[in-house]
């Protein structure tokens, strides 16, 4: 779900023409489901002009999920999450950053 601030608040950067980034927390357990992930973020953010950073959020609770769906969360894992989503946010043409949090 989307931040129910979010969009009030990226308007009233923009307005008030204030830089922002955004920090997108992630539960994806796979690198297609970092992919959707990113492509969602990207149509969230397409009307607001973002001149910082999408930084994936990735912390205990993106790895506990990954784990109660089955998943290994392993280092490897996890880089191929990050890479996937990385790709997909600089393709849609901003500057990507991580955010790792235990």
């Amino acid at each position: 779900d989307i931040d129910l601030q979010f969009r009030r608040n990226a308007q009233c950067c923009n307005t008030r023409k204030i830089p922002f980034g955004v920090c997108w927390q992630s539960y994806a357990f796979t690198p297609e489901a970092a992919e959707m992930e990113a492509k969602f973020c990207l149509e969230t953010i397409e009307e607001y002009e973002i001149s910082l950073p999408v930084c994936l959020e990735y912390n205990y609770w993106s790895l506990q999920y990954g784990k109660t769906n089955g998943m290994e969360m392993s280092l490897e894992n996890i880089q191929l999450i990050l890479e996937a989503f990385r790709k997909r946010i600089e393709e849609g043409g901003y500057i990507s950053g991580v955010f790792i949090n235990s």
